[in-house]
């Protein structure tokens, strides 16, 4: 179990990555926190071992996360419902893709 502290995350996706440059990690799309969290999990998946950040406020709020099959990740942002603050070219689907 996880916990955020004294920071609301409000998670509204999560995917577990099972290939590619996040095979093996647990991957959570942020409304309020505005950011995609990427758990690194013990070899049996119990303890979180790391939580890394990517686009903390760089997208807005950010509705949902999948694995496609070539192991791309997608996001998606949920800027136009009422609660972001969308900008001209919202809302987005942001492919994330190995290097």
């Amino acid at each position: 179990m996880i916990h955020s502290g004294e920071d609301t995350w409000a998670p509204s996706g999560i995917a577990f990555a099972n290939q590619g440059p996040w095979q093996d990690k647990l991957l959570v799309a942020t409304l309020r926190g505005q950011q995609l969290l990427i758990f690194s999990l013990n070899e049996d998946g119990t303890i979180v071992e790391n939580i890394e950040s990517l686009f903390e406020n760089e997208y807005g709020r950010l509705r949902d996360v999948i694995q496609g099959k070539d192991g791309s990740i997608y996001i998606a942002t949920s800027n136009r419902d009422g609660q972001g603050d969308p900008d001209i070219t919202d809302d987005k689907i942001i492919r994330l893709i190995e290097k």
